[in-house]
């Protein structure tokens, strides 16, 4: 999405620059128009997608792991599936049998 983005930003130059090689204006402007719109929609896209990351220090993250690790060795199958769906967002099945885990804050 960034590449088209800094594709279409770089259109407005080039449509001035053929309104003063004498290109049709008309053209050019409705142009002009859909290209702001396909900005215009790529930045509220990109704004909504966000993410405001927290900072972590070592400690927590070693903390973190070591809940994770004891959850998952633990006989309980409650605590392993706390912990699953904690780190887990989703499981994707592809009709070709692959298989995609999508990690939470990834």
């Amino acid at each position: 999405m960034y590449v088209w983005k800094k594709t279409l930003q770089k259109e407005p130059d080039r449509i001035i620059d053929a309104i003063k090689a004498g290109g049709h204006i008309k053209t050019l402007t409705e142009e002009a128009i859909k290209i702001e719109n396909q900005l215009d929609q790529i930045n509220a896209k990109l704004s909504k997608s966000k993410k405001v990351l927290k900072k972590i220090t070592p400690e927590q993250l070693k903390e973190k792991w070591e809940k994770i690790k004891t959850a998952l060795l633990d006989s309980d199958p409650l605590a392993k599936k706390e912990v699953i769906h904690e780190i887990v967002d989703r499981v994707i099945l592809y009709k070709d049998g692959f298989v995609e885990i999508r990690m939470r804050g990834m």
